[in-house]
Formats: C-alpha cells, sequence, structure tokens
C-alpha cells in the first residue's frame, strides 16, 4: 500500500511511479511504448496546437520533447481514476 500523504514532494512520486513502471513492461515493449508517445505528442502539437499558433503571432505553443519529458518522466499511477499523489491515505475500505 502507497501511503501518498508520506510523498511530500513531486520527486519522490515520481521516482516511485518510474520504479514501479520499470519493473514491468520488457526492454523492448519501453522502447515501443516510448516511440508510440512521442508520435502521438507530435500528432498534439500538430493538430491541436496548430490550430491555437495560427491565431499567436510571435511567440508559439510546443510540447516539451527531451530527456527530462518522455514517458517515463509523465506517468502517474491512478486508482478509480484519481491520482495517488492526490489520495492522501486512500480509502477506509
Amino acid at each position: 500500500m502507497i501511503d501518498s500523504s508520506q510523498i511530500n514532494n513531486e520527486y519522490a512520486t515520481r521516482e516511485c511511479t518510474k520504479s514501479i513502471y520499470s519493473a514491468n513492461p520488457g526492454t523492448a515493449q519501453k522502447y515501443k511504448y516510448q516511440n508510440e508517445y512521442w508520435k502521438h505528442k507530435g500528432s498534439f502539437r500538430g493538430l491541436v496546437l496548430n490550430e491555437i499558433n495560427k491565431k499567436l503571432e510571435e511567440y508559439k505553443f510546443s510540447v516539451r520533447n527531451n530527456s527530462k519529458s518522455n514517458l517515463e518522466t509523465d506517468l502517474i499511477i491512478t486508482e478509480d481514476g484519481i491520482p495517488l499523489d492526490n489520495k492522501g491515505k486512500g480509502s477506509s475500505a
């Protein structure tokens, strides 16, 4: 059981998520998932943000696409659709 009320910063939550994710898919799957994630980020940038950017002149929106912003760093763990870092001590059941 994870008591997220004891995880007092974003770094600890992210490291816990990375650790759990690292233990699950195999190496080949991780590369596949990362590639698919980059494709979807590219699609979002090209389709959704492009619509907003057409209205802007000097500055444009984009999404991070570097080693600090990737599938492993962007993943969160949820329970019943609620991120664990927002659950506190969880349910009493």
